[in-house]
């Protein structure tokens, strides 16, 4: 099938324009309840009503059944594929979905919607069919940007964003319904996640790309399915978890507060500080991989600072019966501040930053109290 389109194209862009019916669209797919559907999919609409044509370029097809796809799509090493579709098969999913999807029929001379095609035979060689996802700099909806530049043979425009938007800010709308989900992506993107984008890299995601195609690219825009619910509100989950980041830190920094009143050896502080430093561990395992992957945003983290497997060194001390931790705990604590101190470069969330500061004072209070008494 695929070879198939391929040549078809191929005749399609090789051979003289006998009539004007052929047309390109840029397809907007609102955002889904699935992790790889939270800002939503571009794709590139090719109809020729003189040859019955109406097929889907579809630079977003991966396989999300295989036992490796959560830990390839965590450490950046996800490929994505790029392949034509039937136009009424990709417009069912999303109806299944209940997903609004938006077409933007593209103001292009014969000559533009050759090359147009000309890009999209060039993507689907084998050898041009797969690519290396990644959310900001190589995406669907990057990819059917560059098939629109090509046809209009211009290049992304480069002022800075008025909004003065970085990744972390375009993002994060799209995760307000979850917050826990929201609160992991900001803690694993580092401080490149912070830097101020220009007008073409804000272009990167469905629905900023088709706000940003200017009016006179646009002959007409269609609505080819309303949405079940409203924007962002059909990424709902269908459980609600019991509380919310916020609220949990908050609870956290109060119990760490009134652990300063109790003694150290207390049963109730030791299981404390043990779950505190199994949490952390977790968290820095998850950190560290994630800054070892292939997404250069993840790099560059001041969170790991605070956040890391080495504190999990404290607990094995005080399992194997040493119960002198106050040197461990002095340099946990100067890390942590260093991590607060470096939130003028990186964003924290909230429930992070009080969290922080709970692991700062159980620091304190066992650097105050290193032998339990």
């Amino acid at each position: 099938m695929k070879k198939t389109v391929i040549i078809l194209l191929a005749l399609i862009t090789c051979t003289p324009r006998l009539t004007a019916k052929e047309q390109i669209s840029l397809i907007t797919c609102y955002p889904g309840r699935e992790l790889y559907s939270l800002y939503g999919h571009s794709a590139i609409r090719y109809t020729d009503d003189e040859r019955g044509l109406d097929m889907v370029v579809n630079y977003g097809l991966f396989d999300a059944s295989g036992a490796s796809f959560v830990m390839d799509f965590a450490l950046g090493k996800l490929y994505y594929h790029v392949g034509v579709q039937d136009f009424e098969d990709f417009l069912a999913s999303y109806r299944r979905e209940g997903r609004k999807v938006i077409e933007q029929r593209l103001n292009l001379s014969p000559e533009q919607i050759q090359k147009a095609l000309g890009k999209i035979n060039n993507d689907l060689l084998p050898e041009n069919s797969t690519y290396l996802y990644n959310i900001f700099y190589k995406n669907c909806t990057t990819q059917a940007r560059d098939v629109i530049l090509e046809a209009i043979d211009k290049t992304p425009p480069t002022p800075d964003s008025p909004d003065n938007l970085t990744y972390r800010k375009l993002i994060d709308p799209y995760t307000a319904h979850d917050k826990w989900l929201q609160l992991g992506i900001n803690l694993a993107l580092g401080m490149g996640a912070d830097r101020k984008l220009n007008a073409s890299e804000t272009q990167i995601l469905p629905l900023t790309l088709m706000k940003w195609l200017p009016d006179y690219l646009v002959s007409d825009t269609v609505v080819l399915h309303e949405s079940h619910t409203q924007h962002l509100e059909a990424a709902e989950t269908t459980s609600t978890p019991p509380t919310s980041p916020l609220t949990a830190a908050a609870a956290i920094l109060t119990l760490a507060l009134t652990s300063l009143f109790v003694r150290n050896n207390h049963l109730a502080v030791r299981i404390f500080d043990a779950i505190l430093i199994i949490v952390v561990f977790t968290g820095g395992v998850t950190l560290t991989l994630l800054a070892v992957s292939k997404h250069p945003t993840t790099t560059a983290n001041f969170v790991m600072l605070a956040i890391n497997p080495l504190p999990a060194l404290l607990l094995y001390r005080r399992l194997s019966g040493k119960k002198n931790v106050a040197k461990g705990y002095t340099v946990w604590a100067i890390s942590i501040t260093l991590c607060l101190l470096a939130n003028v470069a990186q964003t924290y969330p909230l429930p992070f930053n009080i969290f922080a500061a709970a692991l700062l004072l159980r620091c304190i209070g066992n650097i105050r109290k290193p032998n339990f008494t």
